[in-house]
């Protein structure tokens, strides 16, 4: 009887990926993993500022890490935040702005602070280049 070698083939980004399952038939599939938010506390608008803003991740509504606020513009309900997207490795990519009214701002259970939006990470990174000065 011939040895059948089992191989898989990844392409693309595999952030979000639980498992990975290969079939005997040598079909493969991918079961995506979520966050679940429903015990995390919302922050209001009022909490939000560079400190609790600076660094924290933004996940697309597919829990995909779209990138990291790197810095923020204006307060209140005009506020934005300058977000690094489309880097891989440290490399490539660009900054974006994003409004925060376009975010949930949250804090998970260990106390770390993410944000989710209902925009696509393709969305996000169609967006024009911020040059900050």
């Amino acid at each position: 009887m011939p040895k059948r070698w089992l191989g898989l083939q990844i392409a693309g980004n595999l952030s979000g990926i639980c498992g990975l399952y290969v079939h005997a038939n040598g079909i493969h599939t991918a079961k995506r993993c979520t966050m679940d938010h429903t015990n995390h506390t919302r922050l209001q608008m009022s909490d939000l500022s560079s400190a609790t803003l600076e660094g924290c991740t933004i996940y697309d509504p597919m829990d995909e890490d779209v990138g990291s606020v790197s810095h923020v513009h204006g307060n209140g309900a005009n506020m934005q935040v300058s977000v690094d997207v489309g880097t891989f490795l440290g490399m490539g990519g660009k900054t974006v702005l994003i409004p925060v009214s376009a975010l949930q701002v949250m804090k998970d259970e260990d106390g770390d602070i993410h944000a989710t939006t209902t925009m696509t990470k393709d969305q996000i990174e169609a967006l024009p280049e911020h040059e900050h000065m």
